[in-house]
């Protein structure tokens, strides 16, 4: 009937089956795996479920042996804490936060009858329709009554093993002075620390609780947590002399969080993406990524837009998504959080090899081997490449119709397909072969910084547009200055088409209509065919040629027209090339594969980069035939609309001009997200985004007024505000307004029903106002000061 966890004398529940644990109710369960792990618990029995179920309310008779045994085993001198501890508590997707009765400061003659009400709060209304409310049966309900000793805490706190917000693995505390009774129910707010690999994020500024207690609590729930095997909260007492565990709950629905990253998609696809662009580039990109990937962890069921996602028209990678194939591989969950550069101290995770490394073992090396001699194809490769692209004519786009260009799409992306594989799987072996080298020279004492890895390699040219710009700049500033002045007023088709009496001015309008066939295909952007090459923009070209001429004088390109890339000399940035090294015979040939490996494989990089760049241009050059058809059957404004339609959207209007002016007009739908866009082309993105929701976003011009807290339940919200102070307030507030209240307790839960989002003046993470919102997925910020100041009505985003 009374069981002692602290004792546990009879051995009933030393193990660590299932057997007998039932009728503890989960509190109580909890409480008896921390003491079985040597954690230090309060004296403490439970009353078992069975009882509880017993019970009918006023039949005294049944709890006649309970009332004998408390008067037995209680200290009359003590006080107790009478908690529930029901089966269906603390649920994944229940928590029951505030519906049953606990009891504080119980003396131990008044337990028996604490108790009694404790059981008899299944009765209450609000636990009825609770249970109603969540479609669970009443006959599923049953409890289990835990007395505690009350410890006499000078300070109390509540500890998170994981964020609960983002689920990055970060410790975090919550304190206060006296009774923990204020973190839940008093609406007071707690001092907060944050500590990530041993590292604090947060600390108080002027706290009055020692760190070293707060230090201790970290290091034991980084312990429980390893032991429990899951994320955990717990909430913990300190008396003066010892640390006491008096509650501990798994962190649920933290799968649930997917974490969105731009901190490299802005690197390799920075600004906005159109509509068309987008649709075309996921699939064929994160294609190519996911073959990869199923050649390391074997059949999967990765899609392409798994792995990424736009915001605002921004490209964000799903870095959930690749935690999970991380922890596929066999390394640590926290590589996520190492990849996204977040901070933190020395005790990082580290990557040790684990039964799931080792069953994917065979498979990694069988890739290894597999790359190990793709360099020899890379090239034949690159030419098959070229030929098909070049079966790929201008003058046949401008000669096919509706039909026949989708045709030509879809034969270009399957080329494109192939090129993309390439362009991931090259530069990634060119990094590899690149750090294995300079880890050799670093252990040979060269400074990598200082060693020109490339010179000598002349081939490097054909990719490189920078070398020929010079070259022209160095021809145009040897031209007759009549000719330079023309070459600075004249367009380009103008230009070449002077026929002075100049072999000068010849070779320069040969090797310029040369640039422009061999690299005007680049633009600003390589991934964004939407953006103008240079070979339609040859006046963009002539300004670099210019600019180049004006900043140095023509003696310094008469002497490096040809540019040679180096030989056995130090180059004239001063870096050494690999016959300047002070490098022994051993150290020679022991280096010399891989730095032969990492020259050719920089050279393959440039050479897939640049064959990619121009294949996956060849897009806009179809699509814009494409966009020209349909502005000529009246369906876009302009050809260059079509960027604004997904390739999905593109292919309906082509083959159903009807049905899609019946539901929303091409016309309209281009204007619309081009509107969009430029509205948004001004705002601050965060690095990180929480979730599938675009998070409120800002100007840099706008004014910003902000108020700031504790995020408890994570979300963005963008509403009127509605301020409620007490109960005679409550009808006030209306649906999907934002709830600002100064705290709140159990009997304000339905005012959640009906709110967007809460903000409330007080509270911390196991506040009321926090369980309740994250139950009912309410974005909610806590510790707000001068929340309840804010008028009525006035709009506000929440984050």
């Amino acid at each position: 009937m009374l069981i002692n966890l602290s004792e546990d004398k009879t051995g009933r529940f030393a193990g660590n089956g299932r057997e007998g644990l039932a009728e503890l109710g989960g509190k109580a369960r909890h409480l008896r795996w921390l003491r079985s792990h040597g954690y230090r618990i309060p004296a403490t029995w439970v009353v078992s479920s069975q009882l509880g179920q017993a019970y009918i309310p006023g039949d005294e008779p049944v709890l006649a042996g309970l009332r004998q045994e408390l008067e037995q085993r209680l200290n009359p001198s003590v006080a107790y804490a009478v908690r529930s501890s029901a089966n269906l508590e603390d649920d994944p997707r229940h928590s029951f936060a505030g519906q049953f009765l606990s009891l504080l400061n119980v003396p131990a003659g008044e337990v028996y009858p604490a108790v009694v009400k404790v059981i008899e709060s299944t009765q209450r209304p609000n636990v009825q329709a609770y249970l109603q409310k969540n479609n669970l049966p009443a006959g599923s309900l049953s409890m289990a009554v835990i007395v505690q000793e009350m410890v006499s805490a000078r300070v109390s706190g509540v500890v998170f093993s994981k964020n609960p917000m983002t689920g990055l693995d970060e410790i975090v505390v919550e304190a206060v002075t006296g009774s923990g009774e204020a973190l839940v129910q008093d609406g007071i707010t707690p001092s907060r620390w944050v500590n990530r690999w041993g590292q604090w994020l947060v600390q108080p500024e002027n706290g009055s609780i020692s760190l070293d207690l707060i230090d201790t609590v970290v290091a034991q729930t980084r312990r429980i947590a390893r032991s429990f095997g899951a994320p955990v909260d717990l909430e913990w007492v300190f008396d003066g002399q010892a640390l006491y565990w008096v509650q501990l709950r798994p962190i649920t629905r933290l799968e649930q969080v997917t974490i969105y990253s731009n901190r490299i998609s802005r690197e390799v696809f920075p600004g906005q993406i159109k509509p068309l662009v987008w649709s075309v580039n996921v699939p064929l990109v994160n294609s190519g990524w996911i073959d990869l990937l199923s050649e390391l962890i074997g059949p999967n069921d990765l899609q392409p837009q798994d792995l990424a996602k736009a915001f605002a028209y921004r490209a964000y990678f799903n870095m959930s998504t690749l935690g999970h194939i991380f922890t596929t591989l066999g390394m640590p969950a926290e590589s996520l959080e190492l990849l996204l550069g977040l901070p933190g101290g020395d005790d990082r995770p580290r990557f040790k090899p684990s039964a799931r490394t080792w069953r994917h073992m065979p498979r990694m090396l069988r890739f290894l081997v597999n790359k190990l001699g793709i360099g020899r194809r890379v090239m034949p490769a690159l030419q098959e490449l070229r030929q098909e692209y070049a079966s790929l004519h201008p003058d046949d786009a401008a000669a096919l119709d509706e039909a026949g260009l989708l045709q030509a799409i879809d034969q270009l992306y399957a080329i494109n397909r192939r090129a993309a594989y390439l362009n991931i799987i090259v530069p990634l072996l060119m990094g590899a072969y690149n750090t294995l080298l300079r880890r050799q020279l670093t252990f040979a004492g060269v400074d990598y910084a200082h060693f020109d890895m490339m010179a000598g390699m002349q081939a490097l040219e054909d990719y490189d547009p920078n070398v020929h710009l010079k070259r022209l700049a160095g021809r145009l500033s040897s031209l007759q200055p009549a000719n330079r002045q023309e070459f600075a007023t004249l367009d380009y088709e103008q230009f070449q088409s002077l026929t002075v009496d100049s072999p000068q001015l010849d070779l320069f309008q040969g090797e310029m209509a040369a640039f422009i066939d061999q690299f005007g295909h680049l633009s600003e952007n390589g991934n964004d065919f939407s953006a103008t090459p240079w070979r339609e923009n040859r006046s963009f070209v002539m300004s670099m040629i210019s600019a180049l001429a004006l900043q140095a004088q023509p003696a310094d390109f008469n002497t490096q027209l040809e540019f040679p890339l180096g030989g056995g000399e130090p180059a004239a940035d001063g870096r050494l090339g690999w016959q300047d090294l002070h490098l022994s015979r051993w150290q020679r040939l022991r280096m010399q594969p891989i730095y032969h490996q990492a020259r050719r494989f920089r050279l393959y990089r440039e050479a897939v980069s640049f064959t990619y760049t121009y294949g996956y241009g060849l897009f806009r050059m179809f699509f814009l035939a494409l966009g020209e058809r349909l502005q000529q059957r009246a369906l876009l404004a302009s050809a260059e609309d079509i960027f604004y339609l997904s390739w999905e959207e593109v292919r309906a209007l082509a083959a159903q001009p009807s049905a899609w002016q019946a539901e929303l007009p091409a016309l309209e739908l281009t204007r619309s997200r081009r509107e969009d866009i430029l509205n948004c082309a001004d705002l601050y993105l965060p690095e990180v985004i929480y979730g599938d929701q675009l998070p409120p976003l800002e100007t840099p011009d706008r004014e910003s007024h902000t108020l700031t807290g504790i995020p408890s339940s994570r979300g963005y919200y963008r509403g009127a505000v509605r301020v409620i102070r007490q109960a005679a307030d409550f009808d006030k507030l209306q649906r999907g307004e934002v709830l600002v209240i100064p705290y709140s307790d159990v009997g304000w839960t339905p005012l959640f029903t009906r709110a967007g989002a809460v903000v409330a003046e007080a509270g911390g993470m196991l506040s009321h106002s926090s369980i309740v919102a994250r139950e009912y997925n309410l974005p909610c910020v806590v510790s707000v000061s001068g929340a309840c100041r804010l008028p009525d009505g006035i709009e506000v985003s929440v984050d």
